[in-house]
């Protein structure tokens, strides 16, 4: 099940392999939480005519699996797709896909190369958790929100006894699972 995929996107856009198609509420705001994440807006596609924008988000630093690709050629990507108006109407409400009747989509994953450093920068900047690192018995895994609800699984490329007492993280690092 993808979450937020709209029957009007253009039947000749094809989706790379590991693409997340979300639909969102504010733009700024999501667009502003993957960036944090260390994505970049890699392509923006607009249709007025149909009063919607597709962001496609992606990792493009120096060390990312895709750098430098074509849009469409890419280890991952996130499609926020962004309905006009949404922002500004308090009754529209978004399906993150882990509530019922609508379960089933679950959540993206990123790793990162420090796990307690990557989840402490992403809430001191604000967001929430729906797992953070100290809760329950998994410890190596996290998940935050993103400012529509979406969950984002957080998972080291290290061991986390490796990263325990290292207090930097290179978002240039991290990639999509």
């Amino acid at each position: 099940m993808i979450v937020g995929f709209e029957s009007r996107t253009p039947r000749n856009l094809v989706c790379p392999r590991g693409t997340t198609v979300n639909a969102i509420a504010n733009k700024q705001c999501q667009v502003k939480f993957y960036e944090l994440l260390g994505m970049q807006v890699i392509k923006k596609l607009s249709f007025p005519d149909s009063k919607f924008d597709l962001y496609f988000l992606g990792y493009d630093h120096p060390k990312s699996l895709s750098h430098g690709n074509s849009t469409f050629d890419r280890e991952g990507l996130i499609e926020l797709t962004h309905n006009y108006g949404t922002e500004s109407n308090a009754d529209y409400k978004i399906n993150n896909g882990n509530v019922e009747p609508h379960r089933g989509f679950g959540h993206t994953c990123i790793s990162v190369d420090n796990i307690q450093a990557a989840c402490k920068r992403i809430e001191d900047a604000g967001y929430k958790f729906q797992k953070k690192l100290s809760d329950g018995k998994m410890r190596h895994i996290a998940f935050a929100l993103d400012p529509d609800g979406y969950w984002v699984e957080i998972i080291s490329q290290k061991p986390i006894e490796e990263t325990e007492h290292v207090t930097e993280t290179d978002v240039g690092t991290y990639h999509m699972v």
